[in-house]
C-alpha cells in the first residue's frame, strides 16, 4: 500500500511539473498573440516526446553498461590462479592464467619472464554399480547386524559368567 501511495505521489508530481511548464509556454504564446491552449498542448506533447526519447537513451546506455560489466565479470571468472615455480631461480609464484591464450609471468624473485605451457589429459569416469541410496541401505543393514552381534556376544558373556559362578559355588 505504501508503494502504491509513493507511485501515485510521483505521478502527480510529474504531471504537475508538466502542467506548470506547459502553462508557462501557453502564457508565452498568449503574450505573442497566439492561442494559449495551442501553446499549452504543443508543450505537453513536446514534453512527453522529449521524455520518451530521454528514456530510450538512458535505457540503451544502461543496457550497454550492464553488457560491459557482464563481459568484464566473465573475463575475470575465466582466470585461474595457479602456483608456478620459476624456471630460472626456482621461486614459487602465484599467477593468473587463461586457458585459451599463451600465458607468461614475471618472477617476483628474479624478475625474469617465464612462459607457461598447459597440458590437458582426459580420464575415464566410473559409474557406480550400486546407487547411493541402495549403498546406504546396505551399510545400515550391516550396522544393524553388527549391533545385534555385539548384543548377542554380551548376553553370551553374561551366561558364561553366571555358569562359572554357579560352578564355583
Amino acid at each position: 500500500m505504501i508503494e502504491l501511495k509513493r507511485i501515485i505521489s510521483i505521478i502527480i508530481k510529474s504531471l504537475t511539473i508538466t502542467a506548470v511548464v506547459s502553462a508557462v509556454i501557453g502564457f508565452t504564446f498568449n503574450l505573442l498573440g497566439l492561442n494559449f491552449f495551442a501553446g499549452f498542448f504543443i508543450a505537453v506533447v513536446l514534453q512527453f516526446f522529449g521524455w520518451w526519447l530521454f528514456d530510450i537513451y538512458t535505457n540503451k546506455k544502461f543496457m550497454a553498461s550492464m553488457a560491459n560489466a557482464r563481459a568484464q565479470n566473465n573475463l575475470a571468472d575465466s582466470y585461474q590462479n595457479i602456483e608456478l615455480v620459476c624456471s630460472y631461480c626456482g621461486a614459487k609464484n602465484i599467477t593468473r592464467i587463461l586457458l585459451n591464450k599463451n600465458n607468461t609471468f614475471k618472477c617476483m624473485n628474479c624478475n625474469n619472464v617465464n612462459g607457461i605451457k598447459i597440458e590437458l589429459t582426459t580420464t575415464r569416469t566410473i559409474t557406480p554399480l550400486i546407487a547411493d541410496k541402495e549403498l546406504s541401505e546396505i551399510f545400515s543393514k550391516l550396522q544393524d547386524n553388527e549391533n545385534s552381534n555385539q548384543r548377542q556376544n554380551a548376553v553370551n558373556t553374561e551366561k558364561v559368567k553366571l555358569d562359572s559362578s554357579k560352578k564355583d559355588k
